[in-house]
Parts: structure tokens; C-alpha cells; sequence
């Protein structure tokens, strides 16, 4: 009986499980399946001139609501952005209730997005959690629209991370191809 399902073939065959399990292995290892979970399910936009810049204003706010600090962070030429400790994010946040990959900003064709010119986050399965406008996210690792002037606060920090999409920018490179 044959069950070409699982490799095998009268009575012979390979192990297909196996080989799949170990392709997936060597994809996590390699740092593929994220991305290829993105493309998959997220949409995710490459054509580089319908990602346009995204600039995140960070603010510390002191005792009397005065600014302590502030930096912008731009973030642009790619279409998936990081957000967390690690050094290597494109945004690097310190503080202990932030996850090493806390959320990705992310640049999408999905049609949840169209209505911020396809910018999204998603948090990445932070125990702390992402909110926006004061609005925590209910789950993780589901695409929530951003648009120019959200504020984003990541984990318990008290900096707060307000969006700006540079959409005439993108608008300046598409009439430059013209």
C-alpha cells in the first residue's frame, strides 16, 4: 500500500517529516522564517518607493512634565523596522520591561494599513506589551495601524515614541521618476 503522503512507497521511502523539520531548523537558525512569515501573512511592501520614511520623535518627560529628553529616530529603507534592547534593533530601547525584539514597525500592502499609508506594528510577543495612543494592544503578533502623530509607549517605559509618516517625500521620488 502506498502513502506518498509520508515518502513512503512499497514498503521503501525517505523520511519527509524529518527533512521538513530540519529545513524549518535551519531557516530559524538562518533568521528566514520571520521574514518569510511577514511576506506570507502580513503583506509586507517591497517596492521601496511605497515605503515612505517614518520618523519616531522619543520624548522623556521629567517630575513637572517638562522635556528631560528627546531624540528622532528615522527609519527608513527597509521595510521592517525593529524595536527592543538588542543593539542591532533599529530602534534600541533599555528599559527592563522592554523584550529584546519587543515590535516591528512594519510597511504593508495589507488593506488594514491603507488608511496610514500601510504602516503598521505588531508587537512580537512582549510580555510588557505595546499601546498606542494610551490604548494597550490586546494581542500579539497581529498588524495594528499607525499613523503620523500616534504615540507609541513600549513595555512600562514612560518615553513615549510619536509617529511621523513623511508621505511627501514619497510623494517628491514618485514625481521624480516621472
Amino acid at each position: 500500500e502506498e502513502d506518498a503522503f509520508w515518502g513512503s512507497s512499497r514498503g521503501r521511502g525517505q523520511n519527509q517529516l524529518g527533512r521538513l523539520l530540519m529545513e524549518i531548523r535551519g531557516n530559524i537558525q538562518e533568521g528566514t522564517e520571520l521574514q518569510f512569515y511577514l511576506v506570507m501573512n502580513c503583506e509586507l511592501e517591497t517596492e521601496s518607493l511605497k515605503r515612505p520614511p517614518i520618523e519616531l520623535h522619543e520624548r522623556k518627560l521629567d517630575a513637572n512634565g517638562n522635556v528631560e529628553f528627546s531624540k528622532v529616530h528615522r527609519l527608513q529603507g527597509s521595510g521592517t523596522f525593529k524595536l527592543g534592547k538588542l543593539p542591532t534593533n533599529s530602534l534600541v530601547a533599555a528599559h527592563p520591561s522592554v523584550s529584546r525584539e519587543h515590535a516591528m514597525i512594519l510597511h504593508t500592502k495589507s488593506a488594514k494599513a491603507t488608511c496610514s499609508g500601510g504602516v503598521a506594528i505588531m508587537d512580537l510577543g512582549s510580555k510588557a506589551g505595546l499601546a498606542i495612543g494610551g490604548r494597550q494592544l490586546e494581542h500579539s503578533w497581529v498588524m495594528e495601524p499607525i499613523r503620523t502623530n500616534d504615540e507609541l509607549r513600549i513595555g512600562a517605559s514612560t518615553r513615549t515614541y510619536t509617529v511621523k509618516v513623511n508621505l511627501t517625500s514619497q510623494i517628491e521620488q514618485l514625481e521624480q521618476q516621472r
